[in-house]
């Protein structure tokens, strides 16, 4: 494991595409998605810090009309990244990562999201994406300093504890399958 400092975590570059360019095009593709007088808006949209080097992560709020109410949603896209970037994997299936999640969700105690919409159309973002709600909660950065200096090593022995019971019943939900 490599330990990073705050400094360098921020200064890893996690995406060339530009994020309001990314809002326009994901908000277009929301408003084709919901009704037709939805008229979705996405203020903004921001990548996690820390986190994401895997995959390209989006976190985004949405606001729409449906049914004469408005309604908002908080909500994580998945893309694959930009092939400029230097992606991880030699391939991204999408669409087999947006189903697993899903069944997990329908059969399982795994905690995972639920699974909104999966786009395959590379026209849409540039490449294939799903968006899944957002749960609030605290994300390991794929970088972390887990022995010293961070929220794990700093946190109080109960919820150390509380992190290894729930993981390790994750683990055992998972193994189940």
């Amino acid at each position: 494991m490599i330990d990073a400092s705050p400094e360098q975590q921020a200064a890893t570059q996690r995406s060339s595409r530009d994020p309001e360019q990314l809002r326009a095009r994901l908000e277009a593709w929301l408003a084709r998605r919901l009704p037709a007088d939805a008229a979705p808006r996405i203020p903004e949209v921001k990548s996690p810090s820390g986190s994401g080097m895997s995959s390209e992560t989006l976190l985004f709020d949405a606001h729409w009309r449906e049914a004469g109410a408005l309604r908002s949603g908080c909500f994580v896209a998945r893309l694959a990244p930009d092939p400029a970037d230097e992606p991880i994997f030699p391939v991204y299936d999408l669409a087999q990562q947006f189903r697993l999640l899903s069944l997990l969700r329908e059969t399982s105690r795994v905690p995972v999201p639920a699974t909104r919409w999966l786009e395959q159309d590379r026209a849409a973002l540039g490449t294939p994406f799903f968006v899944m709600d957002r749960i609030q909660g605290r994300v390991p950065p794929d970088l972390m300093p887990y022995t010293m200096g961070s929220w794990l090593s700093e946190a109080k022995p109960e919820q150390q504890r509380a992190l290894q019971d729930a993981t390790v019943g994750v683990l055992a939900e998972l193994h189940q399958l």
